[in-house]
């Protein structure tokens, strides 16, 4: 270090040193030249990589290590990504689709206690076959009614003791609510008091009530337009009740057979506690209340209900119990013999009274405590039968049984009191054959009702030839059909049409013609020719009988028999579904002013249908020619 630049304290004394600006200009001009000395390397490495690609130097975030989804799968497959933990182990990224099903039905044919082959007999005679209705109040017993009708004739269905069996509830819905939504046919065999057979068409409606927030008469309406006659059921506790007024004028408009079915009359006993003499007075009282309503809307003096002439009947649906005049007394001359049971039931209602001196029936009561016939050999042994089960049942009910002819083992006399009730009265009365004498009597066969029905329904000409055939119900001549109802299927995809064949006779993918929706314009793509095929109801048969079904035949969907009619895709008009008049093609809608499409020997139905369809839709069978 040189001593002369610095004093003792070591501060610079020599000459002026250049300033820091200088340095700093110097500085800049070093950094820029090894600035492009770099950016001439760096050109030089990019032309080596070009010469070797591959080797480029990748950050680890920009590296790929697989191929894209659309790389592999294409561009026109939609991809789902998901982070991990989004979703379940145990729930599947794409789920399996599943087909949701809204109503029951049979997997197997169902054992019945006749031959499906006695059955497909009884339609080629159309004598032999009725078309019913079942209407009633809400809960007066018409589904526990046609469930009695089910025991009786499917030997592996059984009632379960806690609860209703509830057959015709198809649906998931009515199951839940516990009460019938639609309308479901069904088709069984019953035998009448002689022991002869019929082919029963019937139709469970379900009940209306006027604090009901929606009303189910469409439904009823379905019914009674395909159907010969009505059973009108009515509470034995409750009565007449306003819906059952409405369906007395609606059945009489119709022009139908009327029947009464008084049910629940055990609830006079086991609940209202009445006297027999109390519960005479009672059933009388309904009985002269439903003639009142009949002849306030009805100008026939001929149409009168009375037990006397058979077209009333009594029962109880949750004891097994159904019976007419005639079926009880057919019971006391299998009992006792020798006697004339048509001559003794015209002698078991009103004011008449048998005096047991002389052994004969009079209408002056021969003693002050006498008791009307119906109370004295109905009533009474009814009354009597309840209180032996109901009271006590070890001591005197197994020797009233006996001497009823009753045989009942150890565990079955152990059981409660309902389901033990239910089977003595089951084996005591039997079949329901007074509910059959009753339909077969006063309700009208399809072909002798066939005329008053196509008079009513049908606005065409009943002198055509078309008229003639539909009314004289002529399995050779022209196809028609008369659908009211469409039911879906289980998953609710498609629709099977429900109807009644007038005219003709249908086979199973038989082509047929039908009519389109009124507000379509005239022309032939309106009526798309389709195949007829045998479907399955909601109890149906899963592989159901090709045969043909003749005229006065109700196609339903039914348990025991197929029903024809064509699919319907979900979410499409279907034209026809409506329970209206026939209309013969080429005249006018009075009500719309449209015109009913077709060629002369169409018919459709015009009400309720759909005010269009979409182009090309299927359509049920609501009329066509014979091919």
């Amino acid at each position: 270090m040189d001593t002369d630049l610095y004093d003792e304290f070591g501060n610079y004394i020599g000459p002026e040193l250049d300033s820091d600006d200088d340095d700093d200009e110097l500085g800049r001009e070093s950094k820029d030249l090894d600035e492009l000395e770099d950016d001439d390397d760096d050109d030089d490495m990019g032309d080596h990589d070009e010469d070797h690609p591959g080797m480029e130097v990748v950050l680890h975030e920009d590296k790929k290590y697989y191929p894209t989804a659309e790389e592999v799968y294409g561009p026109e497959v939609e991809t789902i990504v998901q982070e991990e933990d989004t979703q379940p182990l145990t729930e599947p990224i794409i789920k399996p689709v599943k087909t949701k099903k809204f109503s029951l039905m049979e997997q197997t044919l169902p054992v019945t206690v006749y031959e499906m082959d006695f059955l497909a007999d009884l339609m080629d005679n159309s004598e032999l076959i009725r078309n019913v209705t079942l209407c009633g109040h809400l809960h007066h017993g018409k589904t526990c009614f046609v469930d009695c009708l089910i025991e009786q004739t499917h030997p592996e269905i059984r009632k379960r003791y806690d609860q209703d069996l509830c057959y015709t509830d198809i649906l998931f819905t009515e199951q839940e609510r516990g009460v019938g939504i639609k309308s479901t046919p069904v088709t069984i065999v019953l035998p009448d008091t002689k022991g002869k057979s019929f082919l029963f068409n019937i139709i469970d409606t379900p009940g209306d009530s006027p604090f009901c927030v929606v009303s189910f008469s469409d439904e009823v309406t379905a019914g009674l337009h395909i159907s010969d006659g009505v059973v009108l059921f009515t509470d034995a506790a409750e009565g007449v009740m306003l819906n059952t007024e409405r369906l007395i004028k609606h059945a009489v408009q119709e022009r139908l057979a009327v029947t009464v079915c008084i049910n629940k009359i055990d609830r006079l006993i086991l609940e209202l506690k009445l006297p027999p003499t109390d519960a005479y007075y009672k059933l009388r009282h309904i009985v002269d209340e439903v003639n009142g309503l009949i002849s306030m809307y009805s100008t026939d003096e001929n149409l009168v209900l009375s037990p006397l002439l058979g077209n009333v009947c009594f029962s109880s649906s949750q004891y097994s119990i159904c019976f007419t005049l005639g079926s009880f007394a057919k019971i006391y001359a299998d009992t006792y013999g020798d006697i004339n049971y048509q001559e003794f039931a015209k002698r078991l209602w009103g004011d008449i009274y048998f005096n047991p001196k002389t052994r004969k029936f009079t209408k002056k009561a021969p003693t002050s405590s006498s008791q009307r016939s119906f109370v004295e050999f109905i009533l009474e042994p009814l009354y009597k039968i309840l209180a032996q089960v109901v009271g006590d049942v070890d001591t005197t009910l197994p020797r009233t049984l006996d001497e009823l002819g009753i045989h009942l083992t150890n565990e079955e006399l152990k059981l409660n009191i309902r389901p033990l009730l239910r089977l003595v009265c089951k084996k005591f009365f039997g079949e329901f054959t007074g509910f059959v004498d009753m339909c077969v009597q006063h309700i009208p066969s399809p072909k002798v009702g066939a005329k008053t029905k196509i008079e009513h329904t049908y606005t065409g000409g009943v002198d055509s030839d078309l008229g003639e055939a539909m009314s004289e119900c002529d399995p050779d001549g022209p196809l028609m059909c008369h659908t009211t109802k469409m039911y879906s299927t289980d998953d609710g995809v498609q629709f099977h049409a429900f109807g009644r064949v007038l005219s003709g006779t249908i086979h199973a993918g038989q082509p047929a013609l039908a009519a389109g929706a009124p507000a379509l314009p005239a022309r032939a793509g309106n009526f798309p020719r389709q195949r007829l095929f045998p479907g399955n109801g909601g109890c149906a048969r899963p592989d159901p009988d090709p045969r043909p079904l003749p005229s006065g035949w109700n196609f339903p969907r039914c348990q025991q028999w197929p029903f024809v009619g064509c699919g319907v895709p979900r979410g499409r008009a279907h034209p026809g579904c409506g329970a209206g008049k026939l209309r013969p093609a080429g005249t006018r809608n009075r009500s719309r002013g449209q015109r009913v499409l077709g060629s002369p020997s169409l018919a459709r139905v015009h009400r309720g249908s759909a005010p269009g369809r979409a182009e090309g839709a299927n359509t049920p069978i609501c009329g066509g020619h014979q091919q």
